[in-house]
């Protein structure tokens, strides 16, 4: 599916799955059920306040989620992931791979890695408040200068979608370097 972006132009777009996100609004249902149970029975009152907590903050954000279209906006200058910091040109781009982020023990999610080249540069060309220029400054120091995108919500592999941006990356470089090689100025006649 195409899609028109305003910074990046035409773009392929790499939709949500929509069943694993129905899921995931199953499941915060399902804690604020138990959360509030564990009150009836004669649990402690915080546990049963925690549990509805976290079951209405995941529903909240599974829900908007839901009414998401896509994840991840592929174009020929640059993509943009969903929920995410705005577009990312790939002239910023050093290196795409696949990855694993380690939430837990147990919990390990394969995400494509985009290093950035220049990753303070890139956080000041953004227009972002200070609090999400921290989160990001953060975010960025902990993967080692990489920004993570997670597509476990989407039908395509994190593989596929890291070959997708690096066929992308490949062509702008390029269509760039083809750029810088012809002479500029007047044309013989």
């Amino acid at each position: 599916m195409n899609v028109q972006h305003p910074i990046l132009g035409s773009c392929a777009a790499i939709p949500y799955d929509r069943t694993r996100k129905f899921a995931g609004v199953l499941l915060s249902a399902a804690i604020v059920a138990v959360g509030l149970a564990t009150v009836v029975i004669g649990a402690p009152v915080v546990l049963g306040i925690v549990l509805v907590a976290v079951g209405v903050v995941l529903g909240l954000e599974s829900i908007r989620r839901l009414m998401m279209q896509v994840n991840l906006l592929l174009g020929d200058t640059g993509f943009e992931s969903f929920p995410g910091i705005g577009p990312v040109l790939w002239k910023d781009v050093a290196l795409i791979a696949v990855g694993q982020l380690h939430w837990s023990p147990l919990v390990r999610t394969r995400v494509v890695l985009v290093q950035l080249a220049h990753p303070d540069d890139f956080i000041n060309g953004h227009k972002l408040n200070y609090f999400r220029k921290l989160a990001l400054r953060l975010d960025l120091r902990l993967q080692r200068g990489n920004l993570g995108l997670n597509t476990s919500q989407t039908a395509t592999s994190a593989g596929k979608v890291a070959g997708l941006m690096q066929a992308r990356l490949w062509a702008y470089r390029q269509s760039a370097s083809a750029e810088s090689a012809t002479p500029s100025g007047p044309k013989p006649a």
